[in-house]
């Protein structure tokens, strides 16, 4: 059957693109997911009173800021990793979250670190799912890579709240 798209010689192209939106692509999350990280690097930046023309453009270089201006350093691996993934996921359009990611993921965590597994718990429990799968060591890698981005987004989201609380003390 000819499609509009074949006398165009863009047919497969077409059939490629048309997969991709209708799978649970994981391109957008983790580029989204990564946008949010990002930007919650700059609000700690800010937070710890960094003018904000000074902010680099470069995510490498905002994380190596953030840390200097006092971002726990237990996010480092995370944030690295997290970068690489954001651009595996930017340069190869065909990209796919594999149980090594989330294994990478797990290895950023100190040993015996149960943030994750915490997390998760808790998440559980709030939405009162005894469906799921008890650990997030059985989830699906898609699923635990989320678990861990959320973890990471959350310390971010918390060290900047505590900063900015800091920061409103000492000015009163």
């Amino acid at each position: 059957m000819q499609t509009s798209a074949a006398p165009l010689g863009i047919e497969e192209s077409q059939l490629e693109l048309t997969k991709y939106l209708m799978a649970e692509d994981p391109l957008p999350m983790v580029i989204r997911a990564h946008l949010h990280i990002e930007r919650d690097l700059i609000n700690f930046i800010k937070a710890a009173g960094h003018p904000q023309k000074q902010i680099p453009s470069k995510y490498v270089h905002r994380v190596q800021l953030a840390l200097r201006l006092g971002l726990p350093t237990e996010f480092t691996k995370q944030l690295v990793f997290f970068g690489k993934l954001r651009n595996r996921f930017a340069h190869h359009q065909n990209a796919t979250i594999a149980e090594s990611d989330a294994e990478r993921f797990d290895a950023t965590h100190e040993p015996g670190d149960t943030v994750i597994e915490y997390a998760y718990d808790n998440t559980l429990a709030k939405l009162e799912d005894t469906e799921r799968k008890r650990s997030v060591y059985d989830l699906e890698p898609k699923e635990r890579v989320v678990m861990h981005i959320i973890a990471l987004w959350a310390g971010i989201a918390v060290a900047t709240a505590k900063l900015k609380g800091a920061r409103m003390e000492r000015a009163e």
